[in-house]
């Protein structure tokens, strides 16, 4: 018999917006941001481009897409060599800006949080591409459930771009949004035959109507894992990258 998992919502006041909507916006502080989050990682992204083809010459992230006009498969085995796992010599658990996250996480849950599985990984997401994950739930897988997820946005996220999410969805039965398939089962592929390991939704009893949260430049999303959400299409001109990291509680 497996033991029942609670939701990281349900230790919250039910009055707030993330029990209520399954996620909340933070405006965090701007040059902390800068500093030891946008400026570690740009700097990290761009030695590990040099070393990957040494005629490549992008100034900045949002400029990433850049790189490989010519040869776009060259974006995909990039990703592949460093992976989408950063260093802990770049941002590790006890940077300061991912502090202040866990801070305002434990208020909501009047718990002690954490780096779950010391993870700390990013996404990018080209304009016009195919890089965005299709609508899904978290915790179709199970170690997730109890998590609670940040997004963390590094360049290129405004209305055209940004993480969507279904509000209400984390109070949704699993009987109300069925997968592809299960996450043990495979990988589904995209239009570019890329292989993705989340499952999409198969069918869903309820309407799926997105909203498009405004997360600026130096602030943070946080949300349930149970919140039906998806990767923006990025229609922008702008690189996308952020971090995708989980928090797990700690009883004090």
């Amino acid at each position: 018999m497996k033991e029942e998992v609670t939701p990281a919502h349900e230790f919250m006041n039910k009055d707030s917006q993330f029990y209520q909507i399954g996620y909340e916006v933070f405006r965090g502080p701007y040059e902390l941001w800068k500093k030891e989050i946008r400026n570690p990682f740009e700097i990290y992204l761009l030695d590990e481009l040099r070393k990957f083809r040494e005629n490549i010459n992008i100034d900045c992230i949002e400029n990433y897409h850049l790189a490989f006009n010519k040869d776009k498969k060259e974006h995909h085995s990039f990703i592949k060599k460093i992976s989408r796992m950063i260093p802990q010599s770049v941002i590790n658990k006890n940077n300061p800006y991912l502090d202040y996250i866990k801070q305002c996480a434990s208020k909501k849950v009047n718990k002690t949080t954490e780096i779950f599985a010391d993870n700390i990984e990013f996404r990018v997401v080209r304009p016009n591409s195919y890089d965005n994950n299709k609508l899904h739930r978290d915790h179709w897988f199970p170690y997730f459930k109890p998590l609670i997820n940040i997004y963390l946005p590094l360049s290129g996220s405004d209305h055209r771009s940004v993480l969507r999410i279904v509000p209400e969805s984390h109070l949704w039965t699993d009987e109300d949004v069925i997968p592809t398939f299960n996450y043990e089962q495979g990988k589904s592929t995209n239009e570019e035959g890329i292989k993705f390991s989340t499952p999409n939704i198969k069918e869903s009893s309820k309407d799926l109507i997105e909203h498009k949260p405004d997360v600026l430049e130096g602030d943070f999303m946080l949300f349930s894992p149970l919140s039906v959400h998806g990767g923006g299409s990025n229609s922008g001109h702008k690189t996308r990258f952020s971090l995708e990291i989980r928090l797990c509680l700690i009883d004090n």
